[in-house]
């Protein structure tokens, strides 16, 4: 098994109540399964990479050609049009980081779609990054995106 992934799969995942509770969330079977826990090494190297470049309030502009700015206060559909708007590539993968030893994988199309229900207001900063590498979207527990692109 790739080490990237977990060896217990999203069952086991310290976040599923989001996606598995009627006064949350409730994604379907089909819908759990794109999302690919990351095993605690590979999350904490991701975060761990990723300390250069995210700072408490918002992404260090040094690393970055443009820093946008958005308030995540706003509709689900206006959030994942902003969002869509700055990485169109649909089909591009990422890994959704919350704490050192949490993380997963899935498509930035499905994590647009239902970005709510990954970025909680008043306790969760998470970074999510590509695996193109091109550019960083963080989300500030006080409703803020950050989305950065990279420097070449």
């Amino acid at each position: 098994m790739d080490e990237s992934h977990s060896k217990c799969g999203i069952a086991e995942f310290p976040l599923i109540w989001r996606w598995t509770s009627a006064t949350h969330a409730l994604f379907s079977e089909r819908e759990l399964a794109g999302l690919r826990p990351c095993s605690p090494s590979e999350a904490a190297r991701i975060h761990d990479d990723s300390r250069s470049f995210d700072l408490s309030d918002g992404l260090d502009k040094r690393h970055f050609s443009s820093v946008r700015v958005q308030s995540a206060d706003i509709s689900i559909p206006d959030g994942c049009s902003w969002l869509r708007a700055q990485a169109p590539k649909l089909a591009e993968q990422v890994t959704v980081s919350w704490e050192r030893d949490i993380a997963l994988r899935t498509s930035w199309e499905f994590f647009t779609a239902h970005w709510d229900d990954f970025c909680y207001p008043l306790s969760d900063d998470v970074l999510v990054l590509p695996d193109c590498g091109s550019w960083i979207l963080r989300y500030h527990h006080e409703e803020i995106f950050f989305f950065g692109s990279r420097n070449a």
